[in-house]
C-alpha cells in the first residue's frame, strides 16, 4: 500500500498503526454522536464513559454505519511506512510431568498435587535469533510509466517527440487553411451579394460600365472621324 510519513501522527499512541489509526477514528466519530466513549476505545480522562443506554442506542449504531470504506476514505489511514511484527505463540504442558514431580517431591517433600495446584511456570523467549525484512517498492512509477509507453510507441509506431510536434503542426496548418478558405468563401459571397444589389438599383450602369459597349462607341466614332476626312479630301480634289 502506499505510506504517508505526513499522517503518521497518533494522539492517544506512541507507535502508529493501521489499527491505532481506525482505532482513534472510531472512538471520535462515537465521541461526536454520543458525547462519551467506550470503555475499550481510547480517550481523554476527563471524557465520561458510555452506559448501557448509550451503548445500546447510540454506540452500536454508530459503529455499524462505518464500514471499512467509509473509515477509510473519512479518517484517511494508510499502513505505516516502517513498523515491527512480532508474532506471538503461546503453548500449555502440565506441570509438573511424571518424571519431574518424583523430583519435585524428593526435593521440597510436597506432593505432586501440590505443585500442579500452586506452581506455575512460565517461560518467556524468542522463537527464533532471526528476522525477516519485507520492502515494498511502487511497481510503476511515473516516469517508468512515461518511458514505457514512449518506448512501446517508438518500437511498433515508430514514434517520437518530434513526430508528435509534426503532427501538431500539420493538424493547425490544416485548420488555420480551412479557416482562411472559410472566411474567404465567405467574403467573396458578401462581396457578390452587395454588387448585385448595387446592379438591381441602378439598371443603367449595365449598358454603360460593360467594355464591349464602350469599345464599340469608340471604334464608331473613330470611323466617323475617317468618313469625315475621306470627304474633305474628294472635295479638295474636285476643286
Amino acid at each position: 500500500g502506499q505510506c504517508f510519513p505526513e499522517r503518521e501522527n497518533l494522539h492517544f499512541y506512541s507507535t502508529y498503526s493501521l489499527e491505532g489509526c481506525l482505532m482513534e477514528c472510531k472512538a471520535n466519530s462515537v465521541l461526536r454522536r454520543c458525547n462519551c466513549r467506550p470503555t475499550n476505545f481510547p480517550g481523554d480522562e476527563d471524557t465520561p464513559y458510555c452506559g448501557p443506554w448509550n451503548m445500546s442506542q447510540c454506540v452500536f449504531p454508530t459503529l455499524a454505519a462505518l464500514n471499512d470504506v467509509s473509515l477509510m476514505t473519512e479518517c484517511g489511514c494508510s499502513v505505516p511506512c516502517n513498523y515491527n511484527e512480532y508474532p506471538v505463540t503461546t503453548t500449555y504442558a502440565g506441570f509438573p510431568n511424571d518424571g519431574t514431580s518424583t523430583y519435585f517431591e524428593d526435593l521440597i517433600n510436597a506432593s505432586s498435587g501440590y505443585f500442579k495446584e500452586n506452581l506455575v511456570a512460565l517461560d518467556v523467549f524468542y522463537k527464533d535469533l532471526s528476522y525477516l525484512k519485507l520492502e515494498q517498492h511502487q511497481a510503476v512509477t511515473k516516469s517508468g510509466l512515461i518511458s514505457d509507453i514512449g518506448g512501446q510507441l517508438g518500437f511498433f509506431v515508430g514514434c517520437s517527440v518530434i513526430t508528435v510536434a509534426e503532427l501538431a503542426e500539420y493538424l493547425t496548418r490544416k485548420f488555420r487553411l480551412l479557416w482562411n478558405n472559410k472566411r474567404r468563401r465567405r467574403k467573396n459571397k458578401k462581396r457578390n451579394k452587395q454588387s448585385s444589389l448595387g446592379i438591381r438599383e441602378n439598371p443603367a450602369l449595365v449598358k454603360s460600365s460593360g467594355p464591349c459597349a464602350e469599345g464599340i462607341g469608340n471604334n464608331g466614332s473613330v470611323l466617323a472621324g475617317k468618313g469625315q476626312e475621306n470627304a474633305n479630301a474628294s472635295a479638295g480634289t474636285k476643286v
